[in-house]
């Protein structure tokens, strides 16, 4: 962790009478000052009056006047540590006679009482104008702080062991706030001026609360998963939000690209606008650019931008910002995102510095990113933070479309790179891969956690407003969908649309004797590992329609299971199942192929052909949205090879869909034609770039829907179109589920 060292000159100093050093000797951005006669600019306190006051922690004694030298009373102690904490309300009474209902402190000690900060000075009693002694004002906010224990001995003299007081000096010495009266002396019996008090209350580490999504595609309504439930939805994680907000004031919530795009229809039928809506209403603070978030151009990129920044007002629910600090000429294309934003809680000033993932560019059509480019991450987001530092900020949040691509033994992959190359980074948040990750890399807690809502993090940086941050925990939370009452200002804004769509898309089209995935047949999730049923089902819809000798598709492209799900799932426009075949509907399709891509086909050499299969495996045992599912041949390829030497061979596909055709010439003399989507023939995702030597056809999801209607029930099976080996060993292929 990144700690601050004082000078030892600084350490010798002691007051008479403050048990805080200033502001300046811990380094702290200049107060702007408080509004008080009596709180002199250079005073110890200054600072953490100006706080108290523009936190509303404090009024004042007067209009005019703080009164810093006055004793600080119990009430006006405990109600600073309220006020601070959120001014909570609700509590049960305390049961202390001297506390009548309606004082400025009653509910301050109400909430006190009943989080054990307080048991009064006898069980009748809690003396609101009693004066607060030092050990007695240390002693409650250590244990608002959940009374922290094993922090060395502070070697003050007048601190003896086993005192009340005494774990609670320990803490507040390890954790700067308070040096003490003197070099050996804490005072405990001393009584505490309004002075001393505000700024050790200033000064006392603090919980940063950061929520985060990671890749959440714009999941409006909650996610299904098959024997476990539903979990997410924006309405349900503005409820789930909105709570920890509640138990946590000093709370940022984030989301790290790729919000929308790859969207199901009830967002993407409608140009994406209803998932940054629901973002404003969910209350994301701040996201940054990940590749999808390029779908559709910079044009409807920019519409975006606009929509989440547009004032209270304009849109529902609040304004977020956009940040990507590695995007060449962005600021010539694109208005309104930043490289950070410093976002201010509590008096802390947390820069939030966002990365967009580098393959970006080649995982959209050629073309979407204008003329940006992305830069080296790791060179940008350091340059980013020493400007957020000049600008104040003592915290530093990494907000990458990142992600790990490894999760076997130490964690791997893009994000984990990153974290090693930076420093000074305290949060550094990953995205774009579905994996659960939490490292500790260079001080900076990591984290990754699953996608489309499917769990979110709670990360806490426990911190003083120095910048000094003593402990950083994650926990990744599953937001039940039935567990908490929606958002009624997001149901309100998609019921209308949901109403639209099931009547356009809840018509059947089709059935299929068995289910059909997105996940593969080695059981990983997103299909990109090995060959699929929805991957044969759209490859053979392409073949089939143009007759071409084979077709080929990425798995990046497809998005959903594609069969109705048994039991049903509320709005995924499909009817109850009735115990026979597994429905399809024109919704499941568009799910399942949500970007509009068209079909190309074109003909190709065996050695083109050859380049194709090759891309496709290029990224393994990594997984990829680039893995290529097939139609009409069976390949096989060695892991172990180097990259664009895998494929060792192909056979066609016989008229019964078995590998017992006639092997495929990977010859140049050969010719074969080919059926691909619209994006792969442009270059996406690595492939080669043909499409102008290509005929474009119809939309992929129409293809796919008039295959199932026409062969309805279909009864895909999986038939080894494709096939891993390992030359080296230890096997690396992935491994297909029994």
């Amino acid at each position: 962790m990144r700690k601050l060292f004082l000078a030892v000159t600084i350490l010798a100093l002691a007051f008479t009478t403050a048990a805080i050093i200033p502001a300046s000797g811990l380094g702290l951005a200049a107060s702007d000052g408080s509004s008080f006669d009596d709180v002199d600019s250079s005073a110890f306190y200054a600072d953490a009056v100006a706080w108290a006051e523009a936190q509303g922690v404090t009024t004042g004694t007067s209009a005019t006047t703080f009164s810093p030298d006055d004793t600080m009373t119990r009430a006006q102690g405990l109600t600073m540590m309220w006020r601070d904490a959120g001014s909570p309300t609700g509590n049960a009474d305390a049961g202390f006679t001297d506390v009548p209902a309606g004082t400025y402190y009653t509910e301050a000690v109400n909430w006190a009482k009943a989080n054990g900060i307080t048991t009064g000075l006898s069980p009748a009693l809690f003396g609101p104008d009693t004066g607060m002694t030092r050990g007695m004002f240390v002693t409650l906010l250590w244990r608002a702080a959940g009374s922290p224990m094993g922090n060395a001995a502070a070697g003050f003299a007048d601190v003896p062991a086993g005192a009340f007081f005494a774990e609670a000096v320990n803490w507040a010495s390890a954790t700067g706030v308070t040096t003490g009266t003197s070099a050996t002396t804490f005072s405990p019996a001393a009584l505490i001026t309004r002075g001393e008090g505000v700024a050790m209350l200033f000064r006392r580490p603090v919980d940063l609360q950061f929520l985060t999504l990671s890749d959440w595609h714009a999941q409006l309504d909650p996610l299904f998963v098959f024997g476990e439930g539903s979990f997410g939805g924006a309405a349900e994680l503005a409820a789930y939000f909105d709570a920890e907000r509640a138990a946590n004031p000093n709370t940022i919530t984030l989301t790290a690209g790729d919000a929308y795009g790859g969207a199901p229809p009830l967002s993407g039928f409608f140009d994406e606008e209803p998932a940054v809506r629901a973002m404003r209403l969910m209350g994301i603070d701040v996201d940054t650019l990940g590749n999808h978030n390029f779908d559709q151009g910079i044009s409807h990129l920019q519409r975006m931008i606009t929509f989440a920044g547009a004032p209270m007002g304009l849109e529902p629910g609040d304004p977020f910002q956009y940040v990507s600090a590695n995007l060449t000429n962005r600021d010539d294309n694109l208005t309104g995102v930043k490289d950070y934003v410093i976002l201010e809680r509590n008096g802390f000033k947390i820069a939030v510095i966002g990365v967009t993932n580098p393959e970006a560019p080649t995982l959209v059509f050629p073309g979407n990113f204008g003329t940006m480019t992305v830069s080296d991450p790791v060179a940008a987001a350091q340059a980013a933070r020493t400007a957020a530092a000049a600008e104040g900020a003592d915290i530093f949040v990494a907000l990458t479309h990142m992600g790990v691509t490894s999760t076997t033994g130490s964690a791997s992959g893009p994000v984990i790179d990153f974290a090693n190359g930076v420093t000074g980074f305290d949060l550094i948040l990953g995205d774009h891969t579905n994996a659960e990750v939490e490292e500790m890399i260079n001080g900076a807690l990591v984290v990754e956690n699953r996608s489309k809502g499917r769990t979110y993090a709670r990360v806490v940086i426990n911190a003083n407003r120095s910048g000094e941050v003593f402990s950083s925990s994650v926990e990744f939370v599953e937001p039940v969908s039935d567990a908490v009452t929606p958002d009624p200002e997001i149901v309100a804004l998609l019921d209308p649309l949901r109403d639209q769509l099931d009547t356009l898309l809840s018509g059947v089209i089709g059935q299929s004797t068995v289910a059909i995935p997105r996940s593969d047949e080695c059981g990983q999730s997103s299909g990109r590992t090995c060959e699929s049923l929805v991957g044969d089902v759209v490859a053979d819809a392409m073949r089939d329609r143009y007759g071409t000798d084979f077709a080929i598709t990425n798995s990046g492209g497809l998005r959903a299971d594609l069969t109705c799900a048994d039991p049903d799932v509320p709005g995924d426009f499909c009817p109850a199942p009735d115990g026979g075949d597994l429905e399809i509907t024109d919704g499941q399709v568009l799910t399942v192929l949500p970007f509009g891509n068209s079909v190309v086909t074109l003909s190709v050499t065996g050695e083109e052909l050859k380049d194709h299969l090759e891309r496709g495996v290029s990224s393994m045992p990594d997984v990829s949205g680039r893995f290529a599912q097939v139609s009409g041949l069976c390949v096989t390829y060695d892991i172990a090879a180097a990259e664009g030497s895998r494929i060792l061979s192909a056979v066609r596909q016989a008229g019964d869909g078995t590998c017992t055709g006639a092997a495929v010439d990977f010859g140049a003399g050969s010719t074969y034609t080919l059926a691909e989507n619209d994006f792969m023939s442009s270059g996406g995702d690595g492939y080669p770039d043909d499409i102008g030597s290509a005929a474009t056809r119809e939309p992929l999801d129409q293809v796919a829907a008039d295959y199932i209607t026409a062969n309805s029930p279909i009864s895909p099976s999986i038939q080894g179109r494709i096939v891993c080996t390992d030359s080296v060993g230890p096997d690396d292929c992935p491994v297909p589920l029994p």
